[in-house]
């Protein structure tokens, strides 16, 4: 289990015609080093960078058995990006890591968050 407060860095780089949502890797923050996720932890997103290379629809979802939830999406301009501060931060639901899925054209897209791990 995490600290309470833990601080971390969740990332994903997607190539091509994304047509599904991945998981975002979560790393301890200042660290290269995974971190997997309880069952009974949330993480808590602060900021969100999504940069595109090819443009097109992009979604940072939190996805759990009673369905989707939309964090942040937009539709980007090739070589655009989207930022996003929450004044309170997303709590994502219990044991659910964030996905990002790209928009649907060929090209490198990324979605960067910064947030922390509580119970």
């Amino acid at each position: 289990m995490g600290e309470y407060g833990q601080a971390v860095h969740m990332e994903r780089i997607v190539t091509g015609n994304a047509s599904s949502a991945e998981d975002l890797t979560i790393y301890i923050s200042g660290t290269t080093t995974e971190y997997t996720l309880q069952a009974d932890e949330h993480v808590v997103i602060t900021d969100v960078l999504i940069m595109s290379e090819a443009g097109g629809d992009v979604k940072l979802l939190a996805d759990d058995e009673s369905g989707g939830e939309y964090i942040v999406w937009g539709n980007l301009d090739a070589k655009d990006s989207l930022e996003r501060s929450f004044h309170t931060p997303y709590v994502c639901p219990k044991g659910v890591v964030p996905e990002f899925m790209g928009g649907n054209n060929q090209g490198l897209e990324a979605c960067i968050c910064e947030g922390y791990i509580t119970v």
